[in-house]
C-alpha cells in the first residue's frame, strides 16, 4: 500500500507540475468535450519583440527557426503590454529566421514589453489541397512539418469549398512531410478551394490538457490565479465580514440585474387641456423590457402612482403649480405617465391630476382640466378652417380669416367647435404655440386629424401658465446610467410632499396640537410663572390687548429709537403713537387699464391728471408702480430697472405692455 500510495503521489505531482506550467504559460484552452489537445508547437521562446506596425501588418522579431514555409502557419504572442498585440495570428510574410510579419488589425507599436514576449509557432497553414477521397479517407497535400508522429494527432480544417471537408479529423496515415490522410466519411473530392484551405495540427487530449483546462477555467472565473483564495467583498449590513465573491453570491446582484427610476426633464412644454403627449426618446417600460418610462396602464408599473408621477412646474418661475379656482382650488397640479394612445418609443402620454398639498395622491388625486381665462374678444369668427397635423404633437391651423393674431398671443388658448372628422377630435381648447400670420397659427394638439371644415373659433386668455416643465421617471438599468443621472435638480414631488407632511406632523406633535387646530384657546391653560401669560389676572380682563402687552413685557423689546415711540410703553400705546404719526400722510392709488398694447419705451401718463415728485436718486420715493402684480423699479436699463420717471405726470416702461394690462400708480 505504501508503494502504491507513493506511486500515485508521484504521478499526481508530475501532472500537477505539467498542468501548472501549461496554465502559467496561458496556452490555448483545450476542447475537453471534443477530445482535442493543444496545437502542435514547432518553435517557441520568450524574447520576441514588436518591431513595427502598419495596419494590418505587425512585424515581430526575436524569434528562432522561422523559414519560408512558416508563411500560413500561426504565431501565438503572450505578455505584450498592448492588448492588441496578444493573441494567435497568421504569418503572412517571412523576413528571415528571426523575423516575420503577421496579420493583426489591432496591433500597436511600440510595446513596452518588447524583448520579453512569449511566443509559440503552431504547425498550421493556409495552402492545403484535397487530392483524393475514398473509403472514408481524405488525402491532404500542401501541408508542412508532418511526421510519423502526426498519426494519432488531429487536423482542424476550415475554408474548404465543400462543407463536409471542414471540421476536425483524426490523422490516420502519414504520407510525407507535406501530406497525410484523415478519417472523414463526409469528405469530398475535388474541392473548389483546394490550394487555399486552412489547417492546424493539434495534439490529442491528455491528462495534462485536463489540468490545463480546469486551472485556466478556474483562473478566468475567479479573476486570480487558480491556486489563490477566492476574492472577497464586504456588505454594508455586516461591515468587516468577508463574503466570497462566488458566482452564487454575485448572481442576480450585478449592476445589469437592476434598474432604478431616475428623473428626466422636459422644459417649456405646451400643455393640452386634460392630457399631453411628450416626445423624444421615451420608450415605455413593459413586462419584457422594464427599462423606459413607467406607464400607469401597462405592466410592470400598473397603478404605481409613485413610479409614474410627473412633477409639473411653471416654466417661467420654476415653482410648483396649484389650482386657482373651482372645487380643486389650492390643490397641487401634477401628472401621471400613461401608455394610452401614445406610441413607444417616441411618445408617452401625461394626464393631469391635482391633490391637496401633502395628501396621498393614490387616494386623494382627481383628474384636472387646465384652467382657461376669459375671452380676449378680438380673435373670433366662423370660417372654413384647415387643420394639418405635424410632428411632436403640433398642428398647423389656417383659414382664421379676419383674425389679428400676433406673437403676443402665444401661450393663450383657442377654442374650436363645429369640426366633424373623427367624432370631432379637432374640437376643444388648445394652446397657441406659435403664430405664422394674422390668420394662421400652430397649436399643441397631439391627436389632431387632417380636416377642412366650417368651424367657430375664439381666443381666450390664459389663467394658468401654459408652458410648463415636466419631470418624469425613467426606469434605467444601473450599468447603463449616464454619469449625470443623479444630478437632476428636482426631487420627486411625492418625496418632497411626503417629507413636508412629516415635518408638519412633528411640529403639531411637539406643540401638543391635533391636526386641523385653528384656535389656541383650549391650549393656553398653563398659568405658572414659566408661562408668558402667567401675569394675566384672568377673567373678562384678559383681552387680546392685555395678552399682547404681556408678551411684549416678558419676551419683547420695548427700547425704541426715533421720535414717535417711548421706551417702555405698552403695545397699545405704541400702536396709537404710530397711528398718530402716520394719520397725516396719505397715499392715493390710480389705475390705468390699457385698451391696446403699449410698445417698449413709450411714455404712459398717470390717469386723472395725477402728479408726483420725481426722485432723482431712482428710489421712487414719490411714486410706487405695479403691473402684472409686481412692484417695478425706477432707474436705468443698464442697472436692470423697469422704467424711467419721465416727468411729474408720466413714466416710460422699458418693456412692452399688453392690451388689458393694469398699471397701478401709488402717489405718496
Amino acid at each position: 500500500m505504501a508503494g502504491q500510495f507513493s506511486r500515485f503521489n508521484a504521478i499526481d505531482q508530475l501532472l500537477d507540475v505539467a498542468g501548472s506550467e501549461r496554465q502559467a504559460n496561458d496556452r490555448l484552452l483545450t476542447d475537453e468535450t471534443g477530445g482535442l489537445g493543444s496545437p502542435v508547437i514547432l518553435n517557441s521562446g520568450a524574447a520576441a519583440t514588436i518591431t513595427a506596425f502598419t495596419t494590418p501588418n505587425l512585424s515581430i522579431g526575436g524569434l528562432t527557426g522561422m523559414a519560408a514555409g512558416s508563411v500560413g502557419s500561426l504565431l501565438s504572442i503572450r505578455g505584450a503590454a498592448e492588448a492588441g498585440n496578444n493573441g494567435v495570428f497568421l504569418i503572412n510574410t517571412y523576413t528571415d529566421a528571426n523575423d516575420v510579419i503577421v496579420t493583426d488589425s489591432n496591433g500597436y507599436f511600440p510595446d513596452a514589453n518588447s524583448g520579453s514576449l512569449e511566443w509559440e509557432n503552431y504547425n498550421a497553414g493556409n495552402t492545403a489541397t484535397i487530392s483524393a477521397f475514398g473509403s472514408g479517407l481524405v488525402t491532404f497535400t500542401g501541408l508542412a512539418n508532418m511526421s510519423q508522429n502526426s498519426v494519432g494527432h488531429f487536423m482542424s480544417v476550415s475554408g474548404a469549398g465543400t462543407a463536409g471537408n471542414n471540421g476536425t479529423f483524426l490523422i490516420v496515415a502519414y504520407i510525407s512531410a507535406t501530406s497525410v490522410q484523415v478519417a472523414n466519411v463526409s469528405g469530398a473530392f475535388p474541392d473548389a478551394n483546394s490550394g487555399a484551405i486552412s489547417w492546424l495540427e493539434r495534439l490529442p487530449y491528455s491528462l495534462n490538457d485536463d489540468l490545463d483546462f480546469e486551472r485556466s477555467d478556474r483562473t478566468y472565473i475567479k479573476g486570480v490565479n487558480y491556486d489563490q483564495p477566492m476574492p472577497t467583498y464586504t456588505r454594508p449590513t455586516l461591515s468587516g465580514v468577508a463574503v466570497p465573491a462566488s458566482i452564487a453570491n454575485l448572481a442576480g446582484k450585478t449592476l445589469d440585474a437592476f434598474a432604478r427610476n431616475i428623473n428626466r426633464g422636459l422644459f417649456s412644454w405646451p400643455v393640452e387641456a386634460t392630457l399631453t403627449d411628450i416626445y423624444g426618446s421615451v420608450k415605455h417600460s413593459d413586462p419584457v423590457d422594464q427599462t423606459g418610462v413607467p406607464v400607469f396602464d401597462t405592466g410592470p408599473f400598473t397603478s404605481d402612482w409613485e413610479s409614474c408621477y410627473v412633477e409639473v412646474t411653471n416654466s417661467l418661475s420654476g415653482v410648483e403649480m396649484y389650482v386657482l379656482a373651482g372645487p380643486q382650488i389650492g390643490n397641487k397640479i401634477y401628472g401621471v405617465t400613461y401608455n394610452g394612445t401614445s406610441t413607444s418609443p417616441t411618445s408617452v402620454e401625461v394626464r393631469w391630476y391635482s391633490a391637496p398639498p401633502g395628501a396621498n395622491i393614490a387616494t386623494a388625486g382627481v383628474a384636472y382640466t387646465w384652467e382657461i381665462g376669459t375671452a380676449t374678444g378680438t380673435n373670433t369668427g366662423t370660417t372654413a378652417v384647415t387643420v394639418t397635423p405635424g410632428s411632436t404633437g403640433l398642428a398647423a391651423i389656417t383659414g382664421l380669416t379676419a383674425g389679428t393674431f400676433t406673437s403676443a398671443d402665444v401661450g393663450n388658448w383657442v377654442n374650436f367647435s363645429g369640426f366633424a372628422a373623427s367624432a370631432g377630435v379637432n374640437n376643444g381648447n388648445f394652446v397657441i404655440v406659435s403664430v405664422q400670420s394674422t390668420s394662421a397659427i400652430t397649436i399643441q394638439h397631439a391627436y389632431a386629424v387632417s380636416e377642412t371644415h366650417s368651424a367657430s373659433w375664439a381666443e381666450y386668455n390664459k389663467s394658468q401658465e401654459t408652458f410648463v416643465n415636466l419631470t418624469y421617471g425613467y426606469n434605467e438599468r444601473l450599468d447603463q446610467l449616464d454619469q449625470n443621472a443623479f444630478r437632476f435638480p428636482f426631487v420627486s414631488g411625492l418625496v418632497a410632499d411626503s417629507s413636508l407632511q412629516a415635518e408638519i406632523d412633528d411640529i403639531l406633535s411637539t406643540a401638543g396640537w391635533s391636526s386641523g387646530t385653528t384656535n389656541l384657546a383650549s391650549y393656553l391653560t398653563n398659568t405658572s410663572n414659566y408661562y408668558v401669560f402667567s401675569t394675566l389676572p384672568g377673567g373678562a380682563g384678559d383681552t387680546v390687548v392685555s395678552a399682547l402687552n404681556a408678551l411684549n413685557q416678558q419676551i419683547g423689546n420695548r427700547t425704541y429709537t426715533g421720535a414717535y415711540l417711548t421706551n417702555g410703553q405698552s403695545i397699545t400705546a405704541s400702536l396709537q403713537a404710530l397711528s398718530n404719526a402716520i394719520s397725516g400722510s396719505t397715499i392715493t392709488r390710480y389705475i390705468t387699464r390699457l385698451s391696446s398694447a403699449s410698445p417698449a419705451n413709450t411714455p404712459i401718463t398717470l390717469p386723472g391728471g395725477a402728479t408726483y415728485v420725481v426722485d432723482g436718486t431712482n428710489n421712487g420715493r414719490g411714486l410706487f408702480v405695479f403691473w402684472r402684480g409686481v412692484l417695478r423699479d425706477p432707474g436705468t436699463v443698464a442697472n436692470g430697472d423697469d422704467y424711467q420717471e419721465t416727468s411729474t405726470t408720466s413714466i416710460t416702461p422699458y418693456a412692452k405692455l399688453n392690451k388689458n394690462d393694469h398699471i397701478s400708480f401709488f402717489v405718496a
